[in-house]
């Protein structure tokens, strides 16, 4: 009977052992990049998108064999993450990426193979969704009757202090890349924009043209600004293209 146990126990620790050991080999390590440089400095370019160093990423993993698993990395965070699947299961990873502006987001299916997996998930080029936009704007008087209006916004709590305004008309907008901009009156008109982490201000050449709106197309990207007679005109990198577009907004 002694022997009996003794035989039953040390098969119990044999197959113990080839289990673990057959874990340990149907696993495999996956590498998520999430495509930038190796600076981590912005996503995809120089536009308006996240700067991966300094933003919350959430990662989400979901397979028929490995189940539900999320990893979420704080700005300090290193952003190198390896997650171990099981070999064989296909699975849906999903990166989202978050700034003062908005969300990020993009995914990829991959079936697991032996060793090493890089998985690179490309964020969309447009934010998935934006944050509020808040803002105050206070008058002042100074002591020798000068009227000024000073604007500031807060997006997603970060506060942005607009240049003083002599007229109390602010106009803001933001566009598909999480950029925001704002129109202001000084000696003349003009136009600042501020990255999608808040940071700015980068003045936009106006060339004569006096805006009282600015409005973004959400679907190609691009930014507008209409001016008192409701010609539009495109902004261009950092400049209004100085020709108006065919169409006019009327009811400005």
């Amino acid at each position: 009977m002694k022997k009996l146990c003794v035989w039953c126990i040390s098969l119990y620790s044999i197959l113990f052992l080839a289990c673990n050991f057959g874990i340990k080999k149907d696993f495999a390590a996956v590498q998520i990049d999430f495509g930038a440089s190796s600076s981590l400095d912005r996503a995809l370019d120089s536009n308006s998108l996240p700067i991966l160093s300094s933003a919350h990423i959430k990662i989400e993993a979901e397979g028929a064999l490995s189940g539900y698993s999320v990893k979420e990395l704080k700005p300090e965070d290193p952003k190198s993450v390896s997650l171990y699947l099981p070999i064989g299961d296909t699975v849906r990873i999903k990166v989202s990426v978050y700034n003062p502006s908005g969300i990020w987001s993009g995914s990829v299916t991959h079936t697991v193979e032996p060793g090493v997996n890089a998985v690179a998930v490309k964020l969309s080029k447009k934010i998935s969704g934006l944050n509020k936009l808040l803002f105050t704007q206070k008058k002042t008087v100074s002591a020798y009757g000068d009227v000024n209006y000073d604007l500031t916004l807060y997006m997603d709590g970060k506060p942005i202090t607009v240049p003083q305004s002599t007229d109390e008309g602010h106009i803001f907008a933001r566009d598909s890349l999480g950029g925001l901009y704002v129109g202001y009156k000084s000696t003349s008109d003009k136009t600042d924009r501020y990255t999608s982490e808040g940071d700015g201000p980068e003045s936009i050449t106006l060339s004569a043209i006096i805006p009282i709106t600015i409005m973004n197309d959400f679907t190609t990207g691009i930014t507008y600004v209409v001016d008192q007679n409701g010609s539009v005109y495109e902004i261009e990198e950092n400049a209004v293209n100085g020709s108006p577009l065919t169409t006019s907004l009327t009811f400005f």
